[in-house]
């Protein structure tokens, strides 16, 4: 059985900033611009799992034990997306898919209605 660590990996980065203690309090702005780095990579990673013939039923069940809002919605409709992209067979045309849906993805989410 294929388990998915790209998406498990997705939150690792939100969970490490906000498990920090004493650190200086983000402001709304400052998390959401934290989150748009986190949905860069994930956008990577999601391809990377479309493909290496990971379901998309298994990425969305992996995302939907986070917890629900619009960051999970964003991320869930990255795997749509990324399975809606043709599944390669040669690794070098893979990583190019990958470079591929991942770019502009940072300033995609800066631009989303977000509350602040």
């Amino acid at each position: 059985m294929k388990v998915s660590i790209s998406v498990l990996m997705i939150y690792i980065p939100l969970t490490l900033i906000a498990g920090c203690g004493e650190k200086k309090q983000l402001s709304a702005e400052e998390q959401w611009q934290t989150f748009c780095k986190t949905y860069e990579g994930a956008a990577y990673n999601i391809m990377f799992d479309r493909q290496n013939d990971i379901p998309m039923e298994k990425s969305i069940e992996h995302l939907n034990k986070s917890p629900a809002g619009q960051q999970r919605d964003m991320l869930i409709d990255l795997v749509k997306q990324a399975h809606q992209v043709k599944k390669l067979d040669q690794q070098p045309d893979k990583e190019k898919a990958m470079e591929a849906f991942k770019q502009g993805k940072y300033q995609s989410c800066l631009n989303t209605s977000h509350p602040i």
